[in-house]
C-alpha cells in the first residue's frame, strides 16, 4: 500500500529563486492554510510539518538575471533540501515536499535517489508538468533553472546543480515518464527526443485518454522500478481549474484526469515520496488552485491496495 502508514514528513520550500516571476515562494503556506494536514488527518494519514527551509528574499539579492546572480543561493538550498529529504527517508519517513517553483526537485529527487541507491534500489520519476523542463544553459532562452530539472537529474547542466546529484546516482531516463506537456522550447524539443525518457503530450491524453496514458506509464515502469517519486507542477492543469500558477498553458489536464491519474499511478507503483510545485498565490482566485493541490496530494499518497 502506498505510504504504508508511515509518518509524512511535510518539508516547506518558499523559494522562487528559480524563475523570474514571483509568487511562488508563497506556495507553502497556502497549502497549509487550504487545510493540507487536516485533510491528510481525515483519511488515516500521520503528518509531520518540519516547517520552510531557510531561503534568501529574492528582493535581498538583486535584479540580475537570475540564473547567474542566484546559482550559488539556489545550489546551497537545493543541497540543504536533497539532505532533508534523504534524512527523511532514511530515518523510515515518506517525504512530501511543497513549493516553490520546480526548481526545488532536483533536491527533493536527489535526496530520494541518494537513499535509494544506497539500498540498492531503482527510483522512479513521473513528472506532471505544461513544460518539459528539460533544457540546459544553453538552450534555455529564458536561463531560469525551474526549466533544467529534468535535465540536471539525468546529469546535464551546470556542476553547482548536477553535483548535488551524486555522479553515481543520476536517473536513468528510462526510469522518468513526463505527462502533460504542451509547452517545449525548439531546442528543448530536440533534447527531449534524443533524452530516452518517455513523454506523453496533452495531444496523447486527448487523442488515448488519461487511463490509456497511465497504464502506459504503469507498464513501462513496473518492472523496472521499485517505487516511483512523483512530482506535480500545477501548470499541468488547464488554467480554467487552476489558474494560480507562475506559467499557466491552455489546454491543460482536467481535474477528473488529474485525480485519476495519480490514483491509478499510485494503486499500481508503490509513491515513496512527492512534491507539489509552482503554486502561485498571487495569481490564484478564492483559493482555488491551492484547495485543488490538496486534492491532488491526497490522491497521489492515500492508501490504495497495490494492483487495484
Amino acid at each position: 500500500m502506498v505510504f504504508k502508514k508511515k509518518k509524512i514528513e511535510v518539508i516547506g520550500v518558499s523559494s522562487d529563486l528559480g524563475a523570474n516571476i514571483p509568487g511562488a515562494s508563497l506556495g507553502p503556506s497556502w497549502l497549509r492554510a487550504a487545510s493540507l494536514h487536516e485533510i491528510l488527518h481525515a483519511v488515516g494519514l500521520e503528518t509531520s510539518d518540519l516547517g520552510d527551509l531557510t531561503v534568501v528574499d529574492r528582493g535581498l539579492v538583486g535584479k540580475e538575471h537570475i540564473a547567474d546572480q542566484y546559482r550559488l543561493l539556489l545550489a546551497e538550498l537545493l543541497q540543504n533540501l536533497a539532505e532533508r529529504t534523504y534524512l527523511s527517508m532514511k530515518n523510515n519517513n515518506k517525504p512530501l515536499i511543497l513549493g516553490g517553483d520546480h526548481s526545488l526537485s532536483i533536491g527533493s529527487v536527489g535526496g530520494v535517489q541518494k537513499y535509494f541507491i544506497e539500498q540498492g534500489k531503482s527510483l522512479g520519476l513521473v513528472w506532471f508538468d505544461a513544460h518539459a523542463d528539460m533544457n540546459r544553459p544553453e538552450s534555455s532562452p529564458s536561463g531560469n533553472l525551474h526549466g533544467m530539472p529534468v535535465s540536471v537529474l539525468l546529469g546535464k547542466g551546470h556542476e553547482h546543480f548536477t553535483d548535488i546529484i551524486a555522479r553515481s546516482s543520476f536517473l536513468l531516463p528510462e526510469n522518468i515518464v513526463l505527462i502533460g506537456l504542451r509547452d517545449v522550447d525548439n531546442k528543448e524539443q530536440q533534447i527531449l527526443e534524443k533524452s530516452g525518457v518517455l513523454y506523453f503530450r496533452m495531444d496523447d491524453v486527448f487523442k488515448l485518454g488519461i487511463e490509456s496514458i497511465m497504464s502506459k506509464t504503469v507498464n513501462h515502469l513496473k518492472e523496472k522500478v521499485d517505487a516511483v517519486h512523483i512530482s506535480f507542477d500545477m501548470d499541468a492543469i488547464d488554467p480554467l481549474y487552476a489558474p494560480g500558477v507562475s506559467t499557466p498553458v491552455p489546454n491543460g489536464l482536467m481535474v477528473k484526469d488529474a485525480l485519476l491519474a495519480l490514483e491509478m499511478l499510485s494503486s499500481a507503483i508503490d509513491v515513496q515520496s512527492m512534491d507539489l510545485v509552482e503554486l502561485n498565490p498571487l495569481k490564484d482566485q478564492d483559493q482555488k488552485t491551492a484547495q485543488l493541490a490538496v486534492d491532488l496530494i491526497k490522491s497521489a499518497i492515500v492508501e490504495h491496495p497495490l494492483g487495484s
